[in-house]
Protein backbone atom coordinates (compact mmCIF):
# COMPACT_ATOMS: atom_id res chain seq x y z
CA UNK A 1 0.00 0.00 0.00
CA UNK A 2 2.81 2.39 0.96
CA UNK A 3 4.82 1.65 -2.01
CA UNK A 4 1.46 2.24 -4.64
CA UNK A 5 0.95 5.90 -2.63
CA UNK A 6 4.82 6.36 -2.85
CA UNK A 7 4.12 5.71 -6.85
CA UNK A 8 1.62 7.93 -6.70
CA UNK A 9 3.15 10.66 -4.78
CA UNK A 10 6.39 10.36 -7.48
CA UNK A 11 3.68 10.96 -10.32
CA UNK A 12 2.39 13.57 -9.07
CA UNK A 13 5.21 15.59 -8.17
CA UNK A 14 6.91 14.63 -12.01
CA UNK A 15 3.43 16.22 -13.49
CA UNK A 16 3.82 19.03 -11.42
CA UNK A 17 7.75 19.90 -12.09
CA UNK A 18 6.51 19.22 -16.13
CA UNK A 19 3.83 22.18 -15.61
CA UNK A 20 6.20 24.40 -13.68
CA UNK A 21 9.13 23.76 -16.37
CA UNK A 22 6.59 24.65 -19.37
CA UNK A 23 5.24 27.49 -17.40
CA UNK A 24 8.74 29.08 -17.24
CA UNK A 25 9.78 28.13 -20.69
CA UNK A 26 6.66 29.92 -21.98
CA UNK A 27 7.57 33.40 -19.42
CA UNK A 28 11.42 32.96 -21.19
CA UNK A 29 10.01 32.76 -24.78
CA UNK A 30 7.53 35.42 -24.02
CA UNK A 31 10.29 38.24 -22.82
CA UNK A 32 12.75 36.84 -25.05
CA UNK A 33 11.79 35.92 -28.07
CA UNK A 34 10.91 39.00 -30.39
CA UNK A 35 7.74 39.87 -31.93
CA UNK A 36 8.59 40.98 -35.30
CA UNK A 37 6.94 43.40 -37.16
CA UNK A 38 6.46 43.88 -40.99
CA UNK A 39 4.77 46.45 -43.50
CA UNK A 40 3.97 47.01 -46.96
CA UNK A 41 2.66 49.82 -48.31
CA UNK A 42 1.88 51.29 -51.99
CA UNK A 43 0.14 54.43 -53.83
CA UNK A 44 -0.06 54.48 -57.24
CA UNK A 45 0.03 58.21 -59.04
CA UNK A 46 -4.17 57.36 -60.13
CA UNK A 47 -5.23 54.69 -57.30
CA UNK A 48 -6.03 54.38 -54.55
CA UNK A 49 -3.46 53.51 -51.19
CA UNK A 50 -3.15 49.84 -50.04
CA UNK A 51 -1.11 48.09 -47.31
CA UNK A 52 -0.56 45.36 -45.39
CA UNK A 53 0.95 45.12 -41.58
CA UNK A 54 1.60 41.75 -40.05
CA UNK A 55 2.95 41.06 -36.51
CA UNK A 56 4.46 37.25 -35.73
CA UNK A 57 5.86 35.45 -32.47
CA UNK A 58 8.07 32.57 -31.87
CA UNK A 59 8.40 30.85 -35.64
CA UNK A 60 4.73 32.43 -36.74
CA UNK A 61 3.12 30.16 -34.07
CA UNK A 62 0.77 33.75 -33.27
CA UNK A 63 0.73 35.75 -35.98
CA UNK A 64 -1.86 39.01 -36.62
CA UNK A 65 -2.14 40.50 -40.21
CA UNK A 66 -3.72 43.60 -41.05
CA UNK A 67 -4.75 44.33 -44.34
CA UNK A 68 -5.87 47.97 -46.41
CA UNK A 69 -7.71 47.85 -49.53
CA UNK A 70 -9.95 50.51 -49.65
CA UNK A 71 -11.69 48.91 -46.23
CA UNK A 72 -9.60 47.22 -43.21
CA UNK A 73 -9.51 43.49 -42.72
CA UNK A 74 -7.63 41.64 -39.93
CA UNK A 75 -7.16 38.32 -38.87
CA UNK A 76 -5.74 36.32 -35.66
CA UNK A 77 -4.00 32.68 -36.57
CA UNK A 78 -2.35 30.46 -33.77
CA UNK A 79 -0.36 27.35 -34.78
CA UNK A 80 -2.05 28.34 -38.48
CA UNK A 81 -5.32 28.12 -37.38
CA UNK A 82 -7.59 30.88 -37.90
CA UNK A 83 -8.96 32.35 -34.47
CA UNK A 84 -10.82 35.34 -35.80
CA UNK A 85 -11.06 36.84 -39.38
CA UNK A 86 -13.54 39.54 -39.88
CA UNK A 87 -14.53 38.68 -43.12
CA UNK A 88 -15.43 35.17 -42.09
CA UNK A 89 -17.14 36.60 -39.21
CA UNK A 90 -19.30 38.77 -42.22
CA UNK A 91 -20.02 36.16 -44.33
CA UNK A 92 -21.49 34.03 -41.18
CA UNK A 93 -23.58 36.88 -40.49
CA UNK A 94 -25.09 37.39 -43.80
CA UNK A 95 -25.62 33.45 -44.37
CA UNK A 96 -27.64 33.42 -40.94
CA UNK A 97 -29.47 36.67 -42.01
CA UNK A 98 -30.74 34.73 -44.97
CA UNK A 99 -31.70 31.36 -43.44
CA UNK A 100 -33.67 33.83 -41.08
CA UNK A 101 -35.59 35.26 -44.51
CA UNK A 102 -36.38 31.69 -45.36
CA UNK A 103 -38.27 30.84 -42.77
CA UNK A 104 -40.21 33.54 -42.57
CA UNK A 105 -41.40 33.37 -45.94
CA UNK A 106 -42.77 30.21 -45.35
CA UNK A 107 -44.76 31.19 -42.81
CA UNK A 108 -46.12 33.95 -44.69
CA UNK A 109 -47.46 31.38 -47.18
CA UNK A 110 -48.69 28.59 -44.49
CA UNK A 111 -50.81 32.17 -43.34
CA UNK A 112 -51.88 32.60 -46.83
CA UNK A 113 -53.37 29.01 -47.59
CA UNK A 114 -54.87 29.06 -43.93
CA UNK A 115 -56.78 32.55 -44.98
CA UNK A 116 -57.96 30.37 -48.12
CA UNK A 117 -59.17 27.94 -45.02
CA UNK A 118 -61.04 30.44 -43.20
CA UNK A 119 -63.09 32.33 -45.74
CA UNK A 120 -64.39 28.65 -46.76
CA UNK A 121 -65.68 27.77 -43.40
CA UNK A 122 -67.01 31.03 -42.80
CA UNK A 123 -68.95 30.87 -46.37
CA UNK A 124 -70.29 27.82 -44.87
CA UNK A 125 -71.12 29.37 -41.29
CA UNK A 126 -73.56 32.15 -43.42
CA UNK A 127 -75.16 29.11 -45.43
CA UNK A 128 -75.39 28.04 -42.12
CA UNK A 129 -77.10 30.69 -39.94
CA UNK A 130 -79.19 31.57 -43.33
CA UNK A 131 -80.86 28.62 -42.78
CA UNK A 132 -81.42 28.65 -39.08
CA UNK A 133 -82.83 32.70 -39.16
CA UNK A 134 -85.13 31.47 -42.27
CA UNK A 135 -86.56 28.57 -39.08
CA UNK A 136 -86.77 30.82 -36.62
CA UNK A 137 -89.03 33.84 -37.94
CA UNK A 138 -91.01 34.56 -34.76
CA UNK A 139 -88.01 35.33 -32.69
CA UNK A 140 -86.63 37.99 -35.27
CA UNK A 141 -90.33 39.44 -35.13
CA UNK A 142 -89.94 39.65 -31.31
CA UNK A 143 -86.30 41.71 -31.55
CA UNK A 144 -87.81 44.01 -33.56
CA UNK A 145 -90.66 44.96 -31.57
CA UNK A 146 -87.91 45.41 -28.63
CA UNK A 147 -86.20 47.45 -30.52
CA UNK A 148 -88.57 49.49 -31.62
CA UNK A 149 -89.49 50.42 -27.62
CA UNK A 150 -86.13 51.39 -27.34
CA UNK A 151 -86.22 53.72 -30.07
CA UNK A 152 -89.25 55.29 -28.46
CA UNK A 153 -88.42 55.49 -24.62
CA UNK A 154 -85.02 57.32 -26.18
CA UNK A 155 -86.68 59.92 -28.42
CA UNK A 156 -88.43 60.84 -25.23
CA UNK A 157 -85.90 61.27 -22.95
CA UNK A 158 -84.26 63.64 -25.54
CA UNK A 159 -87.62 65.46 -25.44
CA UNK A 160 -87.36 65.82 -21.92
CA UNK A 161 -83.67 67.28 -21.64
CA UNK A 162 -84.09 70.01 -24.53
CA UNK A 163 -85.82 72.46 -22.25
CA UNK A 164 -83.61 72.23 -19.64
CA UNK A 165 -80.15 72.49 -21.29
CA UNK A 166 -81.72 75.67 -22.96
CA UNK A 167 -82.78 76.95 -20.05
CA UNK A 168 -79.27 76.34 -18.76
CA UNK A 169 -77.81 78.41 -22.11
CA UNK A 170 -79.48 80.78 -21.46
CA UNK A 171 -78.32 81.54 -17.65
CA UNK A 172 -74.92 81.02 -19.28
CA UNK A 173 -75.04 83.58 -21.83
CA UNK A 174 -76.85 86.27 -19.29
CA UNK A 175 -73.90 85.87 -16.56
CA UNK A 176 -70.89 86.28 -19.49
CA UNK A 177 -73.13 89.27 -20.90
CA UNK A 178 -73.46 91.23 -17.45
CA UNK A 179 -69.38 90.55 -16.82
CA UNK A 180 -68.31 91.86 -19.76
CA UNK A 181 -70.50 94.62 -18.91
CA UNK A 182 -68.74 95.53 -15.72
CA UNK A 183 -65.55 94.53 -17.38
CA UNK A 184 -66.07 97.37 -19.99
CA UNK A 185 -66.83 100.33 -16.89
CA UNK A 186 -63.41 99.40 -15.32
CA UNK A 187 -62.00 98.83 -18.06
CA UNK A 188 -59.81 102.01 -18.35
CA UNK A 189 -59.09 102.73 -14.55
CA UNK A 190 -56.99 99.31 -14.56
CA UNK A 191 -55.11 99.89 -17.76
CA UNK A 192 -54.05 103.20 -16.00
CA UNK A 193 -52.99 100.93 -13.09
CA UNK A 194 -50.73 98.51 -14.98
CA UNK A 195 -49.46 101.21 -17.10
CA UNK A 196 -47.89 102.67 -13.55
CA UNK A 197 -47.01 99.01 -11.67
CA UNK A 198 -44.78 98.77 -14.84
CA UNK A 199 -43.44 102.01 -15.31
CA UNK A 200 -42.23 102.07 -11.49
CA UNK A 201 -41.24 98.29 -11.45
CA UNK A 202 -38.59 99.31 -15.33
CA UNK A 203 -37.48 102.36 -13.12
CA UNK A 204 -36.48 99.93 -10.03
CA UNK A 205 -34.66 97.51 -12.54
CA UNK A 206 -33.00 100.25 -13.97
CA UNK A 207 -31.63 101.39 -10.52
CA UNK A 208 -30.88 97.64 -9.63
CA UNK A 209 -28.75 97.49 -13.08
CA UNK A 210 -26.50 100.33 -12.98
CA UNK A 211 -25.79 99.53 -9.04
CA UNK A 212 -24.65 95.82 -9.61
CA UNK A 213 -22.51 97.59 -12.65
CA UNK A 214 -21.08 100.30 -10.57
CA UNK A 215 -20.20 97.52 -8.14
CA UNK A 216 -18.68 95.62 -10.39
CA UNK A 217 -16.34 98.40 -11.98
CA UNK A 218 -15.15 99.41 -8.59
CA UNK A 219 -13.92 95.40 -7.94
CA UNK A 220 -12.23 95.14 -10.78
CA UNK A 221 -8.60 96.40 -9.50
CA UNK A 222 -9.28 94.04 -6.67
CA UNK A 223 -9.95 90.97 -9.01
CA UNK A 224 -6.55 92.39 -11.08
CA UNK A 225 -4.66 92.21 -8.11
CA UNK A 226 -5.58 88.42 -7.19
CA UNK A 227 -5.08 87.65 -10.58
CA UNK A 228 -1.75 89.13 -10.68
CA UNK A 229 -0.85 87.70 -7.96
CA UNK A 230 -1.66 84.19 -8.63
CA UNK A 231 0.17 84.25 -11.85
CA UNK A 232 3.63 85.54 -9.83
CA UNK A 233 3.01 82.52 -7.76
CA UNK A 234 2.38 80.06 -10.17
CA UNK A 235 5.03 81.35 -12.50
CA UNK A 236 7.63 81.39 -9.19
CA UNK A 237 6.82 77.63 -8.44
CA UNK A 238 7.23 76.82 -12.44
CA UNK A 239 10.74 78.23 -12.14
CA UNK A 240 11.47 76.69 -9.08
CA UNK A 241 10.50 73.64 -10.42
CA UNK A 242 12.75 73.95 -13.47
CA UNK A 243 15.72 74.49 -11.74
CA UNK A 244 15.56 71.68 -9.70
CA UNK A 245 18.43 69.18 -9.80
CA UNK A 246 15.98 66.45 -9.98
CA UNK A 247 14.43 67.38 -13.00
CA UNK A 248 17.41 68.05 -14.94
CA UNK A 249 18.46 64.42 -14.02
CA UNK A 250 15.30 62.60 -14.71
CA UNK A 251 15.10 64.49 -18.06
CA UNK A 252 18.80 63.14 -18.76
CA UNK A 253 17.81 59.80 -17.88
CA UNK A 254 14.64 59.79 -19.62
CA UNK A 255 16.43 61.19 -23.31
CA UNK A 256 19.03 58.37 -22.11
CA UNK A 257 16.14 55.96 -21.87
CA UNK A 258 14.17 56.75 -25.39
CA UNK A 259 17.00 56.80 -27.61
CA UNK A 260 17.93 53.10 -26.18
CA UNK A 261 14.39 52.27 -26.58
CA UNK A 262 14.71 53.87 -30.46
CA UNK A 263 17.77 52.03 -31.53
CA UNK A 264 16.22 48.19 -30.12
CA UNK A 265 12.44 49.16 -32.12
CA UNK A 266 13.47 50.99 -35.46
CA UNK A 267 13.34 48.82 -38.26
CA UNK A 268 15.97 46.54 -39.24
CA UNK A 269 14.71 47.00 -42.50
CA UNK A 270 13.45 50.07 -44.38
CA UNK A 271 12.98 51.01 -48.02
CA UNK A 272 11.41 53.68 -49.19
CA UNK A 273 10.57 55.45 -52.63
CA UNK A 274 8.71 58.45 -52.47
CA UNK A 275 7.44 60.60 -55.23
CA UNK A 276 5.70 63.77 -54.30
CA UNK A 277 4.74 67.00 -55.60
CA UNK A 278 2.72 69.76 -54.61
CA UNK A 279 0.67 72.81 -56.92
CA UNK A 280 2.77 75.35 -55.51
CA UNK A 281 6.84 75.30 -55.64
CA UNK A 282 7.47 76.61 -52.20
CA UNK A 283 4.79 73.76 -50.57
CA UNK A 284 7.51 71.29 -51.99
CA UNK A 285 10.43 72.96 -50.93
CA UNK A 286 9.61 72.91 -47.53
CA UNK A 287 8.54 69.41 -47.48
CA UNK A 288 11.56 68.37 -48.93
CA UNK A 289 13.31 70.19 -46.19
CA UNK A 290 11.40 68.68 -43.46
CA UNK A 291 11.95 64.95 -45.03
CA UNK A 292 15.57 66.34 -45.37
CA UNK A 293 16.02 66.66 -41.25
CA UNK A 294 15.02 63.01 -40.80
CA UNK A 295 16.89 61.78 -43.79
CA UNK A 296 19.67 60.63 -41.30
CA UNK A 297 17.27 58.68 -38.70
CA UNK A 298 15.76 56.98 -42.05
CA UNK A 299 19.47 55.31 -43.63
CA UNK A 300 20.37 55.05 -47.42
CA UNK A 301 17.20 52.63 -48.30
CA UNK A 302 14.86 55.78 -48.49
CA UNK A 303 15.02 57.64 -52.30
CA UNK A 304 13.10 60.98 -52.01
CA UNK A 305 12.30 62.32 -55.58
CA UNK A 306 10.71 65.62 -55.26
CA UNK A 307 8.34 67.42 -58.62
CA UNK A 308 8.40 71.11 -58.54
CA UNK A 309 6.40 70.70 -61.60
CA UNK A 310 3.02 69.35 -61.00
CA UNK A 311 0.94 67.79 -58.28
CA UNK A 312 2.03 64.10 -58.19
CA UNK A 313 1.43 61.53 -54.73
CA UNK A 314 3.33 58.11 -55.01
CA UNK A 315 5.53 55.90 -53.87
CA UNK A 316 6.15 52.36 -51.51
CA UNK A 317 7.39 51.72 -47.78
CA UNK A 318 8.58 48.10 -47.38
CA UNK A 319 9.91 47.78 -42.75
CA UNK A 320 10.82 45.43 -40.98
CA UNK A 321 11.99 44.99 -37.08
CA UNK A 322 11.63 43.19 -33.84
CA UNK A 323 10.77 43.99 -30.36
CA UNK A 324 11.07 42.26 -27.29
CA UNK A 325 8.93 42.39 -24.64
CA UNK A 326 12.31 42.13 -21.50
CA UNK A 327 13.66 45.66 -23.52
CA UNK A 328 10.58 47.15 -22.50
CA UNK A 329 9.71 46.08 -19.30
CA UNK A 330 13.73 47.03 -18.31
CA UNK A 331 12.94 50.61 -19.47
CA UNK A 332 9.82 51.11 -17.66
CA UNK A 333 11.09 49.44 -14.42
CA UNK A 334 14.33 51.77 -14.49
CA UNK A 335 11.84 55.08 -15.12
CA UNK A 336 8.78 53.98 -12.19
CA UNK A 337 11.61 53.05 -10.15
CA UNK A 338 14.04 56.16 -10.14
CA UNK A 339 13.81 58.33 -7.07
CA UNK A 340 14.14 61.94 -9.16
CA UNK A 341 11.38 60.89 -11.06
CA UNK A 342 9.40 59.56 -7.87
CA UNK A 343 10.23 63.31 -5.89
CA UNK A 344 9.10 65.09 -8.66
CA UNK A 345 5.63 63.34 -8.62
CA UNK A 346 5.39 64.05 -5.05
CA UNK A 347 5.94 67.99 -5.77
CA UNK A 348 3.60 68.60 -8.60
CA UNK A 349 1.04 67.21 -6.28
CA UNK A 350 1.86 69.32 -3.45
CA UNK A 351 1.98 72.07 -5.83
CA UNK A 352 -1.27 71.21 -7.13
CA UNK A 353 -2.62 70.47 -3.44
Amino acid sequence: MLHILGMIGKGMGITLLGIFVMLALLLFAALFVPIRYSAKGYKEREGAPSGKAALSWLLHIVSFHILWEGKLHYRLRIFGIPVYDDQRSALRKEKGRKKEKKPKQKKAKQQKGGGAEVEHDSAGWESGMKQDSAAEPEDMADKQRNAAMQKDSAAMQKDNAAPARENTRRDKTAMQEEEEAAGGRDAPRLEQEREKTSFFSKIIEFCSMLKGLFCRLLDIPRRLAERIKRLEETAAALKAFLETEELKRSLSLGKKQLMRLWRHIRPGKLKADVHFGFEDPYTTGQVLAAMGMLYPLLGKGVVIRPDFEETVWEGELSVKGRIRIFFLLRVLWILYFDKDIKRLIHMWKKEEA
